[in-house]
């Protein structure tokens, strides 16, 4: 009898074991799984940040040139501006020049009057 129970007792220490390794493994496998798909998306992130990091660059280049354009548009017009605001200058000193010559000969023609 007591060796029909220690058989008895191994064989259920034995299914013990085995059930756990089973499981052990099981685990491991999901562990794998696991680190195999976290190894994916992170390839697949860098790769995605490589591709925003080109994109930002493109844009960063862009945006500079329109920038530059902007600048050189932004002189061209100051220096237009100011061309005209000049040229208006003179045309209004030469009209108050004229003006004033206008009113010496008015005054000049009302005192021979």
């Amino acid at each position: 009898m007591s060796q029909r129970y220690t058989l008895d007792y191994y064989k259920r220490e034995k299914e013990k074991l085995r059930s756990k390794e089973t499981m052990q493994r099981r685990d491991i496998n999901i562990q794998l799984e696991t680190s195999e798909q976290y190894e994916q998306r992170g390839l697949q992130q860098q790769k995605s940040i490589r591709i925003l990091k080109d994109k930002i660059k493109v844009l960063e280049t862009s945006l500079q040139q329109i920038v530059y354009d902007f600048e050189k548009e932004k002189e061209l017009l100051k220096f237009q501006h100011e061309s005209i605001i000049s040229e208006q200058r003179e045309d209004i000193a030469k009209i108050r020049d004229s003006i004033k010559n206008k009113n010496r000969e008015l005054k000049n023609v009302r005192a021979l009057a």
